[in-house]
């Protein structure tokens, strides 16, 4: 499942990077098939997430806010492709209240 959206930016924090508080981006969850095909070893809360807009300045451990509510936490090294677009690897962000 992909979703276009935008996103907040933080940095780990709590600090918000202004220039990446409405970044637009592609969310797509990783399929059971990909999770079952590198035999269980990739968690099956992992998600990359694609610049829709340059290469923003999204670093590892940056935590991201989408429109929807959702909450995720950069937990890839991000990966230029083609000098266009970035792809990180995203983990799903909750919170546990005691």
């Amino acid at each position: 499942m992909a979703v276009e959206t935008t996103v907040a930016v933080q940095r780990p924090k709590g600090t918000p990077v202004p220039t990446l508080q409405n970044e637009p981006v592609r969310i797509v969850e990783k399929t059971i098939m990909v999770v079952s095909g590198d035999g269980g070893a990739v968690p099956y809360n992992l998600i990359n997430l694609f610049s829709r807009r340059g290469i923003p300045d999204i670093r590892t451990g940056d935590y991201m806010t989408a429109t929807d509510g959702s909450a995720y936490r950069a937990s890839g090294v991000p990966i230029v492709h083609d000098s266009s677009y970035l792809k990180i690897q995203l983990t799903r962000y909750t919170e546990i209240t005691p």
